[in-house]
Formats: structure tokens, sequence, C-alpha cells
């Protein structure tokens, strides 16, 4: 109460922005009901079923997997019509990670299966 009687400032403050909120709610409101109508919807045709070639594969070509074992390390190595395009290396020590030849040009880009960027060693060897 204090609010409206004490302060005529604070008192026009609250009328001004009172009346501000009461015109937008009325353009709003009379924006609102001279909206066009939406267009009339057609029902679409289903689509034909294409026919199926029966020469051509089904099955998705699968990978072949080599696991060697090198002592207690275990490589695996992932070829795709006879390409080597990943290696999972299972080191004695350290954890696991992933080898991916992302281009197809034979090198390999190191991953972490845990998702933590992979940094290599930089140190300064010779430096005046």
């Amino acid at each position: 109460m204090k609010l409206l009687t004490g302060n005529c400032m604070n008192h026009r403050v609250f009328q001004r922005i009172a009346l501000l909120c009461a015109a937008l709610g009325f353009s709003m409101a009379a924006l609102a009901d001279t909206a066009p109508p939406p267009p009339k919807l057609e029902p679409i045709e289903e689509p034909r079923a294409a026919a199926i070639d029966a020469s051509a594969p089904t099955a998705k070509p699968e990978s072949e997997v080599t696991v060697r074992k090198r002592g207690e390390e275990k490589v695996e190595e992932f070829r795709l019509k006879g390409r080597l395009y990943m290696i999972k290396v299972y080191p004695v020590i350290g954890p696991p990670y992933t080898l991916v030849d992302d281009h197809g040009d034979g090198v390999f880009n190191r991953y972490d299966p845990r998702g933590i960027p992979n940094k290599n060693a930089q140190w300064n060897v010779l430096s005046w």
C-alpha cells in the first residue's frame, strides 16, 4: 500500500506499465482474430511399393574381424571388402584405444572409446 500512496513517481510508472500491457493485450487479441484461415488440405496418395529386384543382394556387407594376440595384448582388425578400416587395441597396461582410417587413405587416427581427446606428447627437444 505504501507503493501507491507514498511515492507519486512509482505510482505513475506503475500506471504506464499497466496501460502498456493492456494495449498490447488488446492489439494481440485483434491480430489473432484477423489471421487468415489455413489452406484446405487434400489427401496424398500412398506411394506404390517399388518392384524388388531378385538379383540384388539384400544383406549388408559384413566386416571381417581378425583377432591377434601378442602375449597378453589383444588387437582386433576390421576389414570391409579386404580393406583395413579400423583397429582396436587392448594393451596390457593402459586403456584400450581405437585407430580409424577416416578417409580411406591408410592414415589412422586414434580415438579413445571413453571420449577423452587424444593429445600427443609434445616435448621441447631443442631451444635456445
